[in-house]
């Protein structure tokens, strides 16, 4: 038999050799014996972690797979495996991630196939991906108010600008009335034609009846585009004092889903030192 001095043993350290005819590793100090397969899956494991800590999440998985078909229960791989599926190399990673694009994945079958002191870790993570879901309608939703609410704001500041009330005169109605200087200046020239000769009333009837329709329908005309304006900026202000509440309401919604998934998350990263120390760094 020959000494394999990369392969200690499980229990008291000692080196392993292996027996060729069994196709066992048996430590020379205690006796114990252990299955090729487990260091087989001690390699794959590794390898796993060394893909997933490189961001090769694809390989990842395929190399948890390998693990999990040797044994489906490994806390570690099933822990490795559910980071590789989401996208992240380590849990303080998708933590840190405020921009939620976490890859789909379902960590409902992980729970199932846990060991039973681990399956309320693995429900985390299946809350987490609830939270997350939350989390993303709930912004999508103030995303939509919001837009609404500010089409009625620049509709509201368009028309308040055509008015002359935010830029100090009636730009507006200074060009329409320019558009309209020849309609304009018939009246006036019968207006001026009046004063120097009141008799033209009588001498010219049409052209009096032609002043006063053009009087008529140009003021009608303005007074109807600013009350149109004025209804416009009426319908605008209300439409944003009905949506300023529900956005206000989203906002404070959102404020406890962050909570909620700040005091899950940091729960998760306490008990995944405690039960991951190795993963995590930490000396025992």
């Amino acid at each position: 038999m020959a000494e394999i001095k990369k392969h200690l043993c499980k229990t008291c350290g000692a080196p392993l050799v292996m027996d060729e005819e069994n196709q066992v590793f048996q430590c020379t100090f205690c006796g114990s014996m252990y299955e090729a397969s487990d260091f087989f899956d001690d390699r794959a494991l590794e390898q796993a972690f060394f893909s997933l800590n490189a961001g090769d999440f694809s390989t990842a998985i395929y190399s948890f797979n390998q693990v999990l078909t040797a044994d489906e229960t490994n806390p570690r791989a099933l822990r490795g495996k559910v980071l590789a599926c989401s996208g992240h190399s380590t849990l303080q990673a998708l933590v840190d991630d405020q921009s939620l694009s976490f890859r789909e994945f379902n960590p409902g079958p992980f729970v199932g196939i846990a060991p039973d002191e681990y399956k309320p870790y693995f429900q985390k993570y299946d809350v987490l991906a609830d939270v997350n879901k939350e989390l993303a309608t709930v912004r999508s939703e103030i995303g939509a108010l919001q837009s609404q609410y500010n089409q009625n704001q620049s509709s509201y500041n368009s028309y308040a600008r055509r008015r002359g009330q935010n830029s100090g005169c009636g730009i507006f109605y200074f060009i329409l009335a320019m558009y309209t200087v020849p309609i304009w200046f018939a009246p006036i020239f019968f207006i001026v034609s009046l004063i120097n000769n009141p008799k033209i009333v009588t001498r010219n009837p049409s052209m009096t009846i032609t002043s006063i329709i053009l009087f008529a329908v140009i003021a009608y005309a303005l007074i109807t585009i600013r009350r149109a304006g004025t209804r416009k900026m009426r319908e605008c202000k209300k439409n944003m004092e009905a949506l300023l509440p529900q956005i206000q309401a989203k906002r404070v919604a959102e404020g406890i889903v962050v909570q909620k998934r700040m005091i899950l998350t940091n729960d998760m990263i306490n008990q995944d030192r405690v039960l991951f120390p190795k993963d995590n760094g930490i000396k025992q």
